[in-house]
């Protein structure tokens, strides 16, 4: 496999057996996030299609050529507490009944003491491209967050978008106020508030303007309705049997 026939590239962190992120990158534009990559991870997942493949060249642009012809599967002691990467890359899909296969595979698992920095010298290549895949789509699963919470829609979201949340109202809300609180130990302030500078975030009725401010490792929120700014119409990204591209979660 080389990296010009990537078309997918999956991400699973777990730490001590306990999923902390999972992403899918598509060639096609397709993104699908679950988590931060802390504990406890969010139980709020989001998947949306764009319209290029800007999310897998960036994480392309960071992939030595020789990685995708060296498979690993990597276990050391881990005293301290265990993590585990999966880097999965994939290649030449087809149609089956049942979805999409894939003629090419490879990848990467690393199972990591919690203390180890260069246990393999693929870990800091693994690890860099853990986190650019989450620096990357930050902001869209921010987004993805507040049209989860809130029911707002931010104009940066494509419009096929799904989010999956908790169906139990205190459930989302305890779900919502755990990710606020790993975005305020993850980011300082100033990053943050940048995600929704100069965006609306919209309803059925109106446009609103987010405020964002600082309580500590935490953040409030509030949405100032909006006269004059015009109102985001979208068809929505509701599952349709003839475009099965929500099938690739």
């Amino acid at each position: 496999m080389n990296k010009q026939e990537v078309e997918l590239i999956i991400f699973n962190v777990t730490q001590n057996g306990q999923d902390t992120v999972f992403l899918k990158i598509y060639g096609d534009g397709t993104i699908t996030r679950g988590g931060m990559g802390r504990l406890p991870k969010t139980k709020t997942s989001a998947m949306s299609q764009f319209a290029n493949a800007q999310f897998l060249n960036s994480l392309l642009n960071k992939l030595p050529e020789n990685v995708l012809n060296q498979p690993l599967n990597y276990e050391e002691e881990t005293p301290n507490g265990a993590f585990e990467y999966i880097m999965a890359f994939y290649a030449q899909p087809y149609r089956t009944d049942e979805g999409i296969r894939w003629s090419k595979s490879t990848g990467i698992r690393m199972v990591v003491d919690k203390h180890s920095h260069n246990a393999h010298p693929l870990q800091p290549l693994v690890l860099d491209m853990v986190h650019t895949a989450l620096d990357i789509t930050n902001e869209w699963y921010f987004d993805s967050m507040l049209l989860g919470r809130f029911g707002l829609r931010s104009e940066s979201l494509p419009e096929k978008t799904i989010v999956v949340k908790p169906t139990v109202e205190d459930e989302l809300h305890a779900d919502f106020d755990i990710y606020l609180k790993q975005l305020g130990s993850t980011f300082n302030s100033h990053r943050v508030i940048s995600m929704a500078r100069h965006k609306t975030y919209c309803d059925e009725q109106r446009a609103h303007r987010l405020h964002l401010q600082s309580r500590g490792e935490s953040f409030e929120l509030r949405f100032e309705p909006l006269a004059d700014a015009p109102v985001l119409h979208y068809s929505g990204g509701h599952p349709d049997e003839n475009n099965p591209w929500w099938r690739r979660w």
